[in-house]
């Protein structure tokens, strides 16, 4: 993190060990984490994930989602997928997302 702040003279950082993969899992893919066409994976409106999640079955019932909508963000520039991804972010801002962690950000702009 030191030679990015200081030799590529980035402005950031966050060291994570790979959990800003499970956030923006969470934050790019809400739509279909929680679709609720899914039968049976929601028994309680208070749930973070389906009950589903971590299981063979998760992609399968989603499959066409998840497909389409990793298809659309394949498709984003960098910059488009910041812009989705700032917007994705701000809009879930404090919700509870299995995996999410709020506490690595600084307020809904995810600074």
């Amino acid at each position: 993190l030191r030679h990015y702040l200081t030799v590529e003279q980035f402005d950031c950082g966050l060291h994570c060990e790979g959990a800003l993969l499970r956030d923006l899992f969470g934050i790019l893919l809400f739509d279909q984490l929680f679709d609720t066409a899914v039968d049976g994976v929601f028994a309680s409106a208070f749930q973070d994930a389906p009950l589903d999640l971590g299981t063979e079955v998760f992609y399968a019932s989603r499959q066409e989602g998840i497909d389409r909508r990793l298809a659309e963000i394949a498709r984003m520039s960098p910059r488009e997928l910041a812009s989705e991804a700032h917007s994705c972010f701000k809009g879930k801002f404090e919700m509870r997302i299995r995996g999410v962690r709020w506490d690595r950000y600084e307020g809904p702009c995810g600074t």
